[in-house]
Parts: structure tokens; sequence; C-alpha cells
């Protein structure tokens, strides 16, 4: 979708947030945005990465035109080959492309992540691996469903070294459930329960998941705390008006240990 309005501009989108039974909605306005417009070479991976220790992108960015998609590649490719700890939230979103063509650049992208992150539509729609009961509205899905498309994630692209998801159950657009699973190739492990959780916003939960589990590990952190620490850091998000999740780290673990919501005087 375009407005009509400029060719090398920042993408935008619009949301209306749901009530009740009324799920939210987004509208995109992110033809010929900026990035949309880069090119394979035009980025020195390689100088970027020369300190680096981690590269995390998004399914956002190759959805957006077939060179971005081509740069995606050529990043994590890059990163994975210079041995960068490398993750990929699928972040499937119907509105900028089909599953076909998900699919078809998804999988090339699997060989050079070592984890992996994304919910039930997120597996379904971009490496064609669907959970067991999963629903036609994705408002719902058991653990264990979701423990089945780990492991046949990690069986199809074995050098992924975890496989990371957040499980919503959504009663009302402003009432959820909300954990969050890790897979490490051997054991899952999953955070605390955050039941009946009011939501502000829930826009931004799964990139605050993912910033959670990346901290977490670069401050060498074991799965289980990692996965309570990202479970809580999103689950905080949801606490806040728009993308951005301003929890502090002290906040966060008060969280993780169930702490009141009484005013901190």
């Amino acid at each position: 979708p375009f407005d009509g309005v400029g060719y090398e501009r920042v993408g935008l989108y619009f949301l209306e947030t749901g009530i009740g039974p009324r799920a939210s909605s987004v509208t995109y306005d992110r033809g010929h945005s900026a990035i949309s417009h880069i090119r394979p070479g035009a980025v020195a991976w390689r100088g970027i990465f020369e300190k680096a220790k981690w590269f995390h992108t998004t399914g956002i960015t190759p959805a957006l035109s077939e060179s971005a998609a081509e740069v995606t590649l050529e990043a994590l490719r890059t990163a994975y080959e210079m041995g960068l700890k490398t993750s990929y939230d699928l972040n499937y979103r119907g509105k900028l492309w089909k599953p076909e063509r998900a699919q078809e650049v998804t999988k090339e992208l699997m060989p050079y992540v070592k984890v992996l992150i994304g919910n039930e539509e997120d597996f379904e729609k971009s490496l064609g691996i669907k959970a067991p009961g999963t629903t036609e509205t994705y408002d719902q899905l058991d653990p264990e469903s979701y423990k089945e498309v780990a492991r046949e994630v990690v069986r199809r692209y074995p050098n992924i070294e975890m496989v990371g998801t957040t499980l919503r159950v959504a009663k009302t657009g402003l009432l959820n459930d909300w954990r969050t699973l890790l897979y490490d190739g051997r054991e899952f492990y999953l955070s605390r329960i955050y039941e009946n959780l009011e939501i502000e916003d829930r826009v931004g939960g799964g990139d605050s998941f993912a910033a959670g589990l990346i901290y977490s590990m670069l401050k060498g952190k074991g799965p289980q705390e990692a996965v309570e620490f990202a479970g809580g850091y999103s689950a905080l998000a949801h606490t806040f008006p728009g993308d951005f999740n301003w929890a502090t780290e002290e906040e966060v673990e008060k969280a993780v240990k169930g702490a009141t919501a009484r005013i901190s005087r």
C-alpha cells in the first residue's frame, strides 16, 4: 500500500486498537519506503560486523521488496560466516506478502540462523510447519503443540540452536493470558504464566520477547532464566502504549517474581 506521496521515505502503519470481541487491525503505508529500495552490495556488512557479537533481523524486511529480501540474505549469510550469533523473528505479515512467497524467501534464510523466533501463525505461513490444535484465528495454543513445531524446525535446520515463541490466549482485545517458551534442541523451558494480563497496547510484545531473549543470552543467562526474563519483559510491553518498551531491568525482575500492582513510593 502507498499513499502516493514520496518515493524514499520512512514507512508508516496505522493501528486501530481492538476492544472486547473486536480485534486490533493494522493498515500499512510502506510502499516506496527507503528500506524497500536497498540493493545488495550497498552496505559494507563485514566492516559493520567486525566487532559485533549478534545480528538480529525479522521477516518484515524481506517482505518489503525483492531487493530487501536479497539484502536480508546477504546480511544473515555474512554475519553467520563471520561467527556472529544470528537471530531471526519470522514476523509473518499477511498484508505485506503471501505464504507462498514468504516460504520461498524464508527457507533460503534458515541455513544462516542460529536463534529462530516466531508464533504459531509465523511457522505455518513462513515455513509451512503447522502446530497441531492451532485455531483458525491463532488465539490460543497449547505448549505441547508448539513443542512439535520446535522439534520439526531443528530437524529440518540443524544449524538452529534455539527456537523461541510467545504463547497467547486472547480472551478479549484487552485481556490475555501470556507466557513464553524456549527450546534448545534438547529441553523445553517455559516462563511463568501471566494470567489475565491487562493490555494497554499489545503491539511490540513479540519484539520485546526477542529483545529480552537476546539481552539475557548476551548476559550469559541460562535457558530457563532467559525465557523467564524475556517473558516478563514482553508481558510488561503490553502495559505501555506504542511499540517501545519502557520497562527497566528491575521492573522485569519484579514481574518475574510475581510482584503486585501496589504503587511504588
